[in-house]
């Protein structure tokens, strides 16, 4: 009776669980054919659930790439709008990958509800890919934080118990644009180089507030900081002191401080403060600006 309880067990799971790792390894299987090269592909998958979303936002993104790069040949007129989009629609294969692999983890741990909060920060990141195709330059700093927090809950299913994120933000900022994308670069760089690399659990924060009508965005760790040589290095050449080992986007400090500089000039403000073994903290000013664009400083 056990034995023919057990077959009939693995006789009812088996489908479920190819059911679910099945799309996921086609979506691997597809991103390792990205991360060669090859954006000429689609994927199907017929899951009806949150998979399927996937799978369409996955097209939907390397459709938005193909149309940019195009673009980008034929009218030069705009190649400083393209630069910035695809410096922000750069989905590193790294994180995908990653993320994909914990999944299938949880599958076959059965986890069914910790694949679903998952897979729905993952989709909510896709679609924020999805949107530059809109030349969306500019979002809400509710919107910019929403994704950090959809980042952070991903990368806490891989690194559980190694870090905290804790957020300040002011209520009257909500609603203020700011460029899109310039928190999860250094969020990620604090974690993988800051707080990963220390023994003990670790601690990011993020504050934003307006300060004489600029808004001030401040990223924090208590990981193992870097040498005043390093951080002299970054702002030279701001990938030297940092892999691409797990970004969830292929942007160094560099690439966030040239958006900057191309949206702002020399009216944004960005500083970088460590001490080794105690921790590192980046400050950024920038100015305030309505929806249509216009500074209002």
């Amino acid at each position: 009776m056990i034995g023919a309880s057990i077959v009939a067990i693995l006789l009812i799971l088996t489908p479920l669980i190819n059911n679910i790792t099945k799309p996921i390894l086609k979506l691997t299987r597809a991103m390792k054919q990205v991360s060669a090269g090859n954006l000429n592909m689609n994927i199907t998958i017929q899951s009806k659930d949150e998979l399927e979303v996937l799978g369409l936002g996955f097209n939907r993104m390397l459709e938005d790439l193909r149309g940019h790069i195009q673009e980008s040949l034929e009218n030069e007129k705009i190649k400083q709008q393209l630069e910035i989009d695809l410096l922000l629609s750069q989905i590193n294969p790294h994180f995908i990958y990653n993320t994909l692999n914990t999944v299938i983890y949880l599958a076959r741990k059965q986890r069914h509800q910790d694949i679903t909060e998952m897979m729905t920060a993952f989709i909510h990141i896709l679609q924020d890919a999805v949107r530059i195709g809109n030349n969306e330059v500019f979002s809400s700093v509710e919107k910019e934080v929403g994704i950090i927090q959809d980042y952070t809950k991903i990368q806490k299913y891989r690194y559980r118990d190694q870090f905290e994120l804790y957020l300040y933000i002011s209520d009257n900022v909500s609603t203020i644009d700011m460029p899109k994308n310039i928190l999860q670069p250094i969020i990620e760089n604090a974690l993988f180089h800051g707080i990963l690399p220390k023994e003990t659990k670790g601690m990011i924060t993020l504050s934003i507030h307006l300060e004489n009508d600029r808004l001030v965005v401040n990223i924090s760790d208590d990981g193992v900081g870097m040498t005043t040589e390093a951080i002299e290095s970054m702002d030279s050449n701001g990938n030297a002191a940092y892999s691409s080992e797990g970004r969830i986007r292929n942007i160094g400090l560099t690439n966030v401080k040239k958006r900057l500089e191309l949206l702002f000039g020399s009216e944004y403000f960005l500083a970088i403060d460590s001490i080794p073994q105690e921790g590192t903290s980046l400050t950024i000013h920038i100015p305030t600006k309505n929806r249509s664009g216009t500074m209002l400083i």
